[in-house]
């Protein structure tokens, strides 16, 4: 008896539940147009052994400042010569110049000719300079310009801002890599 009396109260209870009011009806504006993700390129992380640049001035730089050695042929007013660039750590350079040896010491540059101590040309002590330090300098334009991107390089000009001098710096667009720079008189081939 007592469960029919619960399920009576039950039945009954359900019967006098009011419905929940009626919710709002909900307006539907047009939904906003489907934004494009973009998604960046994998950027490749250059090493010492490998530059993985793609093709910026920015990144041949970096690439140029980290590279563990490479072989060049300079040619200019008062050097021309083929020459090789080792670096086994940063800061700790090698550079051969024909007859000439420039390394990084922790007292400074040791020069040597045919393997003797020598006092290089202020051209030598540039170059090596431009081979180790790359000391990107500040641009009259404001940035590198890209005056040709057809083939397989980029040629980028720039003047300095300071002494006028104008560069022409060549960038393989396969590996990001400088291949050519040519300040004022003076033309360096990287292979």
């Amino acid at each position: 008896m007592k469960r029919a009396i619960v399920v009576l109260l039950l039945v009954a209870c359900a019967r006098h539940e009011t419905p929940p009011p009626p919710s709002p009806r909900k307006t539907t504006s047009p939904s906003p147009p489907a934004r494009q993700v973009v998604v960046p390129k994998p950027r490749g992380v250059s090493t010492p052994a490998k530059c993985a640049g793609d093709g910026s001035y920015e990144q041949a730089v970096d690439c140029f400042r980290m590279s563990s050695g490479f072989r060049f042929r300079v040619a200019s007013p008062a050097v021309t010569a083929s020459g090789t660039l080792r670096r086994p750590r940063i800061g700790e350079e090698l550079v051969t110049v024909g007859e000439w040896s420039a390394q990084a010491k922790p007292g400074g540059i040791v020069w040597t000719r045919n393997g003797k101590a020598a006092t290089p040309t202020p051209e030598l002590e540039r170059l090596y300079q431009r081979l180790t330090l790359w000391l990107d300098p500040q641009k009259k334009e404001g940035a590198p310009q890209l005056v040709d991107g057809t083939g397989t390089a980029n040629h980028y000009h720039f003047t300095d801002a300071n002494s006028g001098e104008a560069y022409d710096v060549v960038v393989a667009k396969d590996d990001g890599r400088i291949v050519e720079v040519r300040a004022g008189k003076t033309e360096v081939v990287i292979q």
